[in-house]
């Protein structure tokens, strides 16, 4: 009797096994061009803070954007970043927050202008700010057509504010 309830777990195991490693990988298998250039910004980004090693990094999308956000975090989780949903870093607030903005530009077809913004979310735990610290914003535009790699054509940082002899934007 023991050993068929041993071997019955056995069979449910190894049947129900391949099934969660599919649906671990479903998210990414199913990315338009537009959500394999959207996680490549954000991995270039990434590599530009030099943000490898930090555990406290989170993702966040525009709510205006219709994108695969799993397949984006799976993506970026398969290229070895240590990243989380936003509503991780919101939590607490603590934490880097990498925010993919809307609109999302296509100015030629499969060539996508994507505008990322880094805030740090420290300033609303440890002193009762209202909002984050921008540490950066810039846009990347990335050539993603069909089944090819997305590929990182320009990336233009945009001027901080002071950069623009005190005006708001250059």
């Amino acid at each position: 009797m023991h050993r068929m309830i041993v071997a019955s777990i056995l069979v449910f195991i190894s049947a129900a096994w391949p099934m969660h490693a599919q649906t671990k990988d479903a998210h990414a298998s199913h990315m338009s061009s537009l959500d394999r250039a959207i996680a490549l910004a954000v991995y270039k980004e990434d590599l530009a803070n030099n943000f490898q090693a930090r555990n406290d990094l989170c993702v966040g999308f525009s709510t205006l954007l219709s994108v695969n956000q799993k397949g984006i975090l799976a993506d970026l989780k398969h290229r070895q970043l240590l990243v989380h949903p936003y509503k991780w870093c919101n939590k607490g607030p603590a934490g880097l927050t990498i925010l993919v903005l809307a609109p999302v530009q296509e100015p030629a077809p499969g060539t996508f202008k994507i505008t990322i913004e880094v805030s740090d979310n420290r300033p609303i735990l440890d002193r009762g700010a209202h909002f984050a610290t921008l540490l950066r914003r810039g846009t990347y535009t990335i050539k993603c057509e069909g089944g090819s790699e997305p590929e990182l054509v320009q990336y233009k940082e945009a001027p901080r504010k002071g950069d623009c002899g005190g005006k708001d934007h250059c």
